[in-house]
């Protein structure tokens, strides 16, 4: 009976180190400032719904006719990267934050608050500014689409997205029982009720996300204007391709 016992709670910790692990697989909270951000970037502190602070920043060009919502990767530093933002996506007003747990926000990063966090400061971009665009980045994107399946934007723009994260964990470990795959970041799902104008941009040489993953979440955009596959690129140099840059412009000129 105790050999009974004893492998009934190696088991159990066995599942719950699985299901721990999988934090660091789809978060990765980064702080990254070579130095500080110049006068031309606004700092920005959110509150969120339950009093959590937020780090943000805007820039507000001279001139500018749209307003770009950005949600960042699994390991980028949202705020730090504002300067390259910029200098990629000229001539638009560009609203970015970090993540709880990432640069200088608080808390911890789950699923759930990356969703209320973005809808909770999206709704506020939306009071101050009118209707915007929203661009998502890997996991961005799933964030990005759930934001423009609750709010009216002007442009949805999906970059290195995926179908979920359920779908990438499934494709890796087959075997491994649903329940415990612990997140899900379903943009397949979010994407099939956006009215949203949408734009998807995949590689296919990105090490990430499976090119037939990104199939899938294809055939499930309500409103696709535009798909391009690029080649040569991997994961995270998608975002700063020069055939991304040339769509957004394109789209927002």
């Amino acid at each position: 009976m105790i050999y009974f016992f004893f492998l009934f709670f190696t088991i159990l910790i066995l599942i719950f180190a699985l299901y721990e692990v999988q934090y660091f697989f789809v978060f990765e909270p980064k702080k990254y400032r070579r130095e500080p951000l110049d006068e031309r970037y606004t700092p920005l502190e959110i509150y969120a719904e339950d009093g959590t602070l937020l780090e943000g920043v805007i820039f507000t060009p001279q001139h500018f006719s749209h307003t770009i919502l950005y949600f960042g990767g699994r390991s980028q530093d949202s705020v730090a990267l504002i300067h390259k933002l910029t200098c990629n996506f000229e001539n638009c007003q560009i609203v970015t934050f970090n993540y709880r747990g990432y640069g200088d926000s608080k808390g911890k990063a789950t699923e759930k608050n990356l969703y209320s966090d973005a809808y909770f400061i999206a709704k506020k971009i939306e009071e101050h500014y009118g209707k915007f665009s929203v661009m998502g980045f890997s996991i961005g994107s799933s964030v990005a689409a759930f934001v423009a399946s609750k709010i009216e934007v002007k442009n949805l723009f999906l970059i290195g997205a995926f179908e979920s994260v359920f779908s990438l964990f499934r494709a890796k470990a087959p075997l491994l029982p649903s329940f415990l795959i612990r997140y899900r970041f379903d943009t397949a799902l979010h994407v099939s009720v956006v009215e949203a104008k949408s734009y998807l941009l995949s590689s296919k040489d990105d090490e990430i996300v499976p090119i037939e993953n990104l199939y899938n979440l294809k055939k499930r955009i309500k409103n696709l204007v535009e798909y391009k596959e690029l080649t040569s690129y991997n994961h995270d140099e998608i975002l700063f391709s020069q055939e991304t840059q040339d769509l957004v412009k394109r789209v927002l000129h």
